[in-house]
């Protein structure tokens, strides 16, 4: 989500992204990149796990780990193992 996310975009990012790992309130941490608590809300759900994921994946290589992340997920309503469509799904 860098492409449309403010706070991604902004020079604050990384003190944001810590903010948010230390739990700092939405409110306290918005006025560092200027941006709605909202923003910082959707940044915290939306694009810092993902980069966490990335980083974490990164990480885990050279130690011999691999991980790998499904390319479905259950809000899409597949299982994210196999991929097949979640029964009582419409």
């Amino acid at each position: 989500m860098t492409g449309r996310c403010t706070v991604c975009q902004s020079p604050a990012r990384y003190a944001i992204d810590r903010g948010l790992i230390e739990r700092e309130s939405y409110r306290k941490l918005a006025p560092l990149a200027g941006v709605s608590r909202m923003s910082v809300w959707r940044h915290g759900h939306t694009c810092l796990p993902a980069m966490l994921a990335g980083e974490l994946m990164a990480s885990a290589a050279p130690l011999g780990i691999f991980l790998s992340i499904p390319e479905t997920s259950p809000s899409a309503g597949n299982d994210a193992r196999s991929g097949a469509p979640l029964a009582g799904r419409d």
